[in-house]
């Protein structure tokens, strides 16, 4: 989080990440198991702090029902919702559409930068690619998911999802979703098979078991009580840091299993670091503790479909103020239980650290600032006849809004003056905003010199976001490929594992730009301000998403770093819509003018008598804009 301030009388600028954060996209193996799934929120009620799903739960909630598509799909600031399973919801879904709810949220999860929804996807698609299934790599996007349910077309962009929802416990399957049950042994797997002690806990690559460098031995229980893990548990073998494991040894290495050792050998007498994974998934290992039992149990506890039940009655827009709960859209959330464990083991050199991963990094900043305009009036007070000043007399200031048809009272936009409301953050400052005619909005007496004076403040608080150019991802290197003696591609799976990675980066990539472009437009035009970096090469990172990179090479496609919250003020145009915003602020014209309510002792109100001269209308713009004046001598 950084502060920038952009000028004198700014607020602040606080950099915030957004909703779509897509840092957490790189794959991590190894995430710590977590004790238990995670609870159903049946029953849980939230207000909506803004008509687009906004709570006060930490997350927002997403609608599945667009307007249009939907009965009427409406929802507004103050409904209130409540959380329901999908089979207890009040307006049914039926069991296809669970399934197409499920796995849209899940990979929307994923873009999100849910670590456990981009773990089980990431097992999902290796396991996918290796059986010839459709890989989970385009995301389903926040707007594409208000119409999942209604559109074909829509469904048709993500291919993964119909082979997904159609078979949707194979899918869990190879995620390493479903348990199948728990043994309920302490270190032990779904099907009840003891974790050997040496590598408990070494379940990521940062706690990975270092084998003793002398003896290259990876010992187990002495009575051989663990000969069964060591027999039926796979390895698989990295030499570049984690990114990608292969069942082929990696760099001369072999292994010997007996019934409590693996015995590694190199001829090299300075061999090359590799890690290990013992690969649990689908042996009586594998853990479960809380896993689900089955694809509709899975369903069932993870997805919430929130449903409104207490409608605000503050709706617009053409609708009823309030109507009937039914009708409101529904949203949807989700909360996932454990992630599969795999365990770690580091061959010679030192204890490896946490890999360097893939991601990506995309920030959204704020700026808000608050204007001021001043409109300062003097007068003077005296005799007609002797020219003498007159004290006491006293009087009242009014005020009229001549330019109020330049303030939009529907919303906000490019160098607008907002009056304000919901979903906008830009607001006027003054109460009432607008008004008819002429209000009072101050008295004075006059002083010895006959003098009075009056001054009038209006302000607006400007509040708009702007992208920090999108950076490039930073992609994962493409081995080259290693040949056998007989000409034999031995790492051509971790070739594909790096592709598949550049592609999944590549694609939340495009995904998250097209979000952002499209906050930038439509309601939110000139009020969220999207820009690229021209170092960035975007044809590069599509062609990325097709391919993953070649072979030998780190694909690289530009910058990895955003600009700073100053550069991106200044090249976004959110800093010449806020100089543009300031400068239709301040050459607001108001007119002014003063009215006596009681006069000096020993004379009568001005404009009783015949020969008084009107007192003028004044009408300018703000002190800061010049005060260009026009006098009239009319008082309406």
């Amino acid at each position: 989080m950084g502060e920038y301030r952009y000028r004198e009388n700014v607020k602040r600028g606080m950099a915030f990440v957004l909703a779509i954060i897509l840092g957490g996209m790189a794959f991590l193996p190894g995430f710590p198991v977590f004790p238990a799934k995670a609870a159903p929120a049946s029953g849980q009620q939230t207000t909506l702090t803004t008509a687009h799903g906004d709570t006060l739960l930490g997350h927002k909630l997403y609608c599945i029902d667009k307007g249009g598509y939907a009965i009427w799909g409406i929802a507004e600031k103050g409904d209130l919702y409540e959380a329901h399973r999908p089979s207890q919801a009040s307006v049914p879904l039926s069991s296809q559409e669970q399934k197409y709810v499920f796995w849209a949220m899940l990979s929307l999860r994923a873009a999100l930068g849910d670590e456990k929804a981009n773990t089980f996807i990431r097992a999902i698609n290796v396991a996918a690619k290796a059986q010839g299934k459709p890989e989970i790599i385009k995301m389903v996007s926040e707007e594409d998911l208000k119409t999942i349910l209604y559109v074909p077309a829509v469904r048709a962009k993500y291919p993964w999802l119909e082979a997904a929802a159609s078979n949707s416990e194979a899918y869990m399957q190879m995620g390493g979703m479903l348990s199948g049950g728990g043994s309920g042994k302490e270190n032990a797997g779904v099907g009840g098979g003891k974790i050997p002690n040496v590598i408990a806990s070494s379940t990521s690559l940062g706690t990975a078991k270092q084998v003793d460098a002398a003896t290259l031995t990876l010992s187990f229980a002495p009575d051989g009580s663990d000969w069964d893990f060591i027999r039926s548990v796979p390895l698989e073998f990295s030499n570049n840091d984690g990114v990608s494991f292969s069942p082929v040894p990696t760099d001369g290495w072999t292994y010997t299993k007996t019934d409590s050792q693996i015995i590694f050998k190199n001829p090299n007498p300075k061999p090359s670091k590799a890690l290990i994974r013992f690969r649990v998934e689908g042996t009586p290992y594998a853990s479960g503790g809380g896993g689900y039992a089955s694809a509709e149990e899975a369903i069932d506890q993870s997805l919430q479909i929130w449903e409104c039940v207490t409608c605000s009655g503050t709706h617009g827009g053409g609708t009823p103020a309030k109507s009937d709960p039914w009708i409101h859209q529904r949203m949807a959330w989700m909360e996932l239980g454990m992630v599969p464990v795999n365990y770690f083991a580091a061959l010679a050199g030192d204890p490896t650290p946490v890999p360097e991963q893939g991601g990506i990094q995309f920030e959204i900043f704020r700026h808000e600032e608050d204007f001021t305009s001043t409109y300062n009036l003097q007068m003077y007070k005296y005799d007609h006849e002797t020219g003498k000043a007159l004290e006491g007399a006293r009087f009242g200031f009014f005020e009229r809004f001549d330019d109020k048809n330049r303030v939009n009272t529907e919303r906000d936009g490019a160098a607008e003056l907002y009056e304000g409301g919901e979903p906008y953050a830009s607001h006027y400052q003054d109460e009432p905003v607008l008004w008819d005619g002429f209000r009072q909005v101050g008295s004075a007496v006059t002083d010895g010199d006959g003098y009075a004076s009056q001054t009038v403040e209006h302000g607006y608080h400007y509040d708009k976001t702007f992208c920090d150019g999108h950076p490039a991802p930073t992609f994962v290197p493409v081995p080259e490929e290693e040949e056998d003696e007989e000409g034999e591609v031995i790492n051509e799976d971790e070739i594909e594992a790096a592709q598949a990675e550049n592609i999944r980066l590549a694609n939340s990539w495009l995904l998250c730009e097209e979000e952002c472009e499209g906050k930038a437009g439509g309601d939110f035009e000139g009020v969220h301000f999207h820009w690229m970096m021209e170092e960035v090469d975007a044809g590069e990172i599509e062609g990325i998403a097709s391919d993953g990179g070649s072979e030998g090479e780190t694909p690289d496609a530009g910058p990895t770093t955003g600009a700073d919250g100053e550069t991106s003020y200044a090249k976004s145009g959110c800093q010449e819509d806020c100089g543009q915003t300031y400068e239709k602020f301040i050459s607001m014209k108001y007119s002014y003018t003063w009215k006596e309510f009681k006069a000096r002792d020993g004379y009568i109100l001005h404009d009783e008598h015949a020969d008084d001269l009107p007192i003028e209308i004044i009408t300018t713009d703000a002190s800061e804009h010049g005060a260009n004046r026009l006098w009239r001598r009319i008082f309406a």
